[in-house]
């Protein structure tokens, strides 16, 4: 429920949406109750003076930026080939292959990858298991990084120029496309977001950035579900139901195995009016 409060624009008026991303970072955590392997899951808090989706519990992520449509293909670590400038496409199903499917242009499909791998580090100063150097993942709290998150978040240095300093490529097999969600019509402000599921080995803590992000967990997504339900975790439906769309997935590699061939669909909920109330509403095959 919107409420009838709530902000939306003028009818008639039409808010072009932001194509944007977030990144569901996933690793394997410890059952308190049973022992062995469960799979948990990165959220952040969101502060309650954004203005976007203040105060609820979110995954890293953010809007497209100009910089992010002229990252490189070379730093792509797969073999293949994917050169937009001919529009060439990389082999093997990859999430490249699944954007363009959609009607996006190769160099949008990138650009939206990469805004998510940006803006999470920038956020949470983490580099994902799908970015590697080499030997592996990339030590998230060296003092390397530290100051290259510094300069990027001062758009001193662009994240290509980070990853090119690193030797760093980025893994798209170890990427996985969950969910397409667009703010409904009718909000001021509006994205066209898509979710990626990455495996994430990291386990220090973390230095969030404090302007947006007030604190975050590792959870399971059966008990962030539950903790939504019991009002511990606000929750926008598209958390909710990218959180749902794992919960039966035991560990990391069960999670890996059963979204890599994931059919996604674009979800865009509408704005009603309801005995005085902006509702949302969701269409009943969203997933």
């Amino acid at each position: 429920m919107i409420g009838p409060a709530r902000k939306v624009i003028e009818v008639g008026e039409s808010v072009t949406p932001r194509m944007a991303s977030s990144l569901v970072l996933v690793r394997d955590g410890v059952d308190p109750e049973r022992g062995g392997r469960r799979l948990e899951v990165l959220m952040i808090h969101r502060q309650q003076g954004n203005v976007f989706a203040p105060g609820v519990m979110a995954f890293p992520g953010g809007a497209v930026e100009e910089a992010d449509r002229r990252f490189p293909p070379r730093l792509l670590g797969y073999s293949g080939t994917y050169l937009p400038e001919d529009g060439k496409l990389p082999t093997g199903g990859t999430v490249l292959e699944k954007l363009v499917a959609e009607g996006l242009s190769p160099d949008d499909a990138l650009a939206v990858l990469v805004a998510g791998l940006r803006e999470t580090f920038e956020e949470t100063g983490i580099l994902p298991d799908c970015i590697s150097a080499g030997e592996g993942a990339l030590p998230t709290g060296s003092l390397e990084l530290v100051r290259a998150r510094t300069l990027l978040r001062s758009r001193k240095v662009s994240f290509q120029e980070i990853l090119e300093a690193l030797g760093a490529t980025v893994d798209l097999s170890r990427v996985r496309y969950l969910a397409h969600w667009i703010t409904p019509e009718g909000m001021p402000t509006r994205y066209d977001t898509r979710f990626f599921l990455v495996p994430c080995s990291f386990r220090e803590a973390l230095d969030c950035e404090r302007e947006e992000i007030c604190s975050y967990a590792w959870v399971n997504p059966r008990e962030a579900l539950e903790r939504c339900r019991q009002g511990e975790f606000p929750m926008l439906p598209p958390t909710v139901a990218v959180l749902s769309s794992i919960a039966g997935c035991a560990d990391l590699s069960s999670a890996l195995t059963e979204t890599a061939g994931r059919e996604v669909r674009a979800v865009c909920p509408r704005l009603v009016e309801r005995d005085g109330e902006l509702v949302l509403e969701i269409p009943p095959d969203a997933g």
